[in-house]
């Protein structure tokens, strides 16, 4: 357990880029809730039952304040997520957590100029060409980092003028891009990747996601005197969608969401535009 445990620390540091204190206090949620499952003698995730979050729950409600509780559940609820697309349950049996209210957290989103002062921020070497392209995707797409740093060369489809994202749990996402981002992506191919000697032939990019946060923070911190993460991609291409009237369901879509409330949360649009959207939309139906 502690494995999975490591390696859902590792996702939320590299890939989802939130702070050290909530990936601390993560950490600290996790390992309370393996010590619980230690009373009860579960060794494995898979053993777990709703019965025993049932009482983990009860459990919390009767020791910790209404605000740590929030947390705690919430950080399994995330846990569980992860563990189920990366096949390691067979079952989501986080939703069977008890649900405790909370007031919604808005995510931050890049403007233009933030997005002009990071690229231009990025030198011309080889390795910055690559990673100025991977910013391109993320923002041309919509995409997790992880799918685009796992993309491979036949996943793209220049004559159809679409990119095969595999995601977790062996699932595929076909997305539409244009000429322009297919002309780049060809130019990399032929006169960057080329020349920076890739060993794995079959991938578009040979970088790990570890490393490519690495170099990100450096860019961010020069560009905007901050550091960003991969995923702040992701929320700015959500909040621009729904800002300009996308369809939510074609949002939804787009970013791979299983749930279209989690495509509501992901962005901070004004309710207006949301309730607007939502009217041609059963929210029922995820």
């Amino acid at each position: 357990m502690k494995h999975e445990r490591l390696d859902y620390l590792d996702y939320i540091t590299f890939e989802k880029g939130l702070s050290q204190n909530t990936i601390d206090s993560y950490r600290r949620d996790i390992i309370q809730f393996e010590t619980y499952l230690a009373t009860r003698n579960i060794v494995s995730w898979n053993e777990i039952t709703v019965n025993i979050l049932g009482d983990y729950s009860e459990h919390l409600s009767a020791s910790h304040k209404r605000a740590s509780c929030v947390r705690k559940i919430t950080t399994l609820k995330n846990l569980f997520q992860f563990l189920y697309i990366n096949k390691i349950i067979t079952v989501d049996i986080g939703d069977h957590l008890k649900n405790i209210k909370r007031e919604k957290l808005l995510f931050d989103a890049l403007t233009p100029i933030e997005i002009e002062k990071i690229m231009g921020a990025i030198g011309s070497s080889l390795p910055e060409k690559r990673d100025k392209m991977i910013i391109e995707l993320l923002l041309f797409t919509g995409a997790r980092i992880s799918e685009v740093i796992d993309l491979a060369v036949e996943d793209l489809d220049f004559e159809g003028l679409t990119l095969r994202f595999m995601a977790k749990g062996s699932q595929q996402r076909i997305l539409p891009i244009t000429d322009y981002l297919a002309d780049k992506l060809k130019h990399y191919l032929l006169e960057i990747r080329h020349n920076l000697k890739e060993k794995n032939h079959y991938k578009v990019f040979n970088i790990d996601r570890k490393y490519f946060w690495v170099r990100l923070q450096k860019y961010g911190q020069m560009a905007l005197g901050k550091a960003i993460h991969p995923h702040l991609f992701r929320h700015t291409v959500a909040t621009e969608l729904l800002s300009s009237g996308a369809n939510i369901r074609i949002v939804q879509e787009l970013l791979g969401h299983k749930s279209i409330a989690t495509t509501q949360v992901y962005t901070h649009v004004d309710k207006k535009k949301i309730k607007k959207l939502y009217e041609s939309v059963d929210i029922g139906d995820e």
